[in-house]
């Protein structure tokens, strides 16, 4: 079963990202050791914060929002928002 966000769930994943990545080398690097992707060859360039959503649209239409999450929640496992997002949303898809 793929992980679909609803566009609620996509904000709280976004905000979440964001608290945990706050510069986008991090998240860069994240995608390209984690997922194997450039963040630039799947989202436009434009200001962090719409990259990012644009980053967790991109992953829920192409079925790899678990991946990321669990990308996300490995290299930042103490962040509290993705620790939050995990609890009340998809405690699953970590386990």
């Amino acid at each position: 079963m793929t992980l679909q966000l609803t566009p609620s769930e996509v904000k709280q994943c976004k905000n979440a990202l964001l608290s945990a990545f706050p510069r986008r080398g991090n998240l860069e690097q994240l995608l390209y050791f984690r997922l194997e992707v450039s963040l630039d060859q799947i989202v436009a360039p434009g200001p962090y914060d719409q990259v990012v959503t644009d980053l967790v649209i991109w992953a829920n239409s192409q079925g790899k929002t678990e991946l990321l999450l669990t990308a996300a929640r490995s290299k930042n496992p103490g962040n509290s928002q993705l620790q939050q997002f995990e609890k009340e949303t998809y405690v699953w898809i970590w386990n």
